[in-house]
């Protein structure tokens, strides 16, 4: 049985918080690498010493040892074509055709399609998929503008105008976007979230949550590359852009 099967197997009698953290911890395993066990303790809303006592009970005197332990489990055996990594996007590519629906790509549509102004915003790695979702709009012909930069959004608020749309890409469903987000809708903007994450507090104050399916959550000997799955939704809107206007 594998770390994260052993936490799973164990998940119905743990206590609130410690669940809470083993939840957690199913949900985004890609964070045991990334994360301290402090940053994970505020995500999950729960304090460090619950992380610590779900590890005790896992069988290991802490998170480190934990930690240790499943970085360090043998990769579970499979086939030459599953560890294929265009085998790895092609899962990806299922998912997006079954978790994204048409009702949602035809909303996106219509409010671009009435929109002034198209601003897609992205910080750090994410701001690579909001500038391809600028550079494809303007590819076809809609006025689009990218920001990456937390000074300049907040500068650019003064600027937006009713109608005009938001385009945030966020692997996590940063709150540092909460207030630009409320300065955005109070002055008339639609903003749609496209992220990863289930648990953002962001997806309160928008018009819009897309959540995409985290490649990084697969096990493999490095770690994946998600802004790929951006690229491709950016995809699936250009196409549905274009098919809407075609019956016009």
């Amino acid at each position: 049985m594998t770390v994260l099967e052993n936490m799973q197997a164990v998940l119905p009698s743990l206590p609130k918080n410690e669940r809470k953290a083993a939840e957690y911890l199913l949900n985004y395993p890609h964070d045991i690498q990334r994360r301290s066990a402090e940053v994970i303790a505020q995500d999950a809303g729960i304090s460090r010493s619950a992380i610590v006592r779900l590890c005790q009970k896992l069988g290991y005197q802490g998170w480190s040892e934990f930690k240790y332990a499943y970085l360090h489990e043998p990769a579970p055996a499979a086939s030459a074509q599953e560890h294929n990594i265009l085998t790895r996007y092609e899962n990806i590519i299922q998912k997006l055709r079954q978790g994204v629906t048409a009702d949602q790509l035809q909303t996106i549509v219509q409010i671009i399609h009435r929109a002034n102004r198209v601003i897609t915003l992205g910080n750090y790695h994410s701001g690579m998929s909001a500038q391809q979702m600028a550079f494809r709009l303007n590819r076809s012909g809609i006025d689009s503008h990218f920001m990456n930069d937390t000074s300049q959004m907040e500068c650019y608020v003064s600027f937006i105008r009713s109608n005009d749309v938001v385009f945030i890409f966020s692997l996590s469903g940063d709150p540092l976007y909460e207030s630009l987000v409320e300065q955005y809708v109070q002055r008339g903007a639609s903003v749609i979230l496209i992220t990863m994450s289930t648990r953002t507090t962001l997806a309160k104050l928008v018009t819009q949550t897309v959540v995409l399916p985290f490649l990084s959550h697969e096990r493999c000997n490095y770690l994946l590359d998600d802004a790929i799955t951006f690229f491709i939704f950016i995809e699936m809107i250009i196409e549905a852009l274009h098919e809407e206007s075609s019956k016009q």
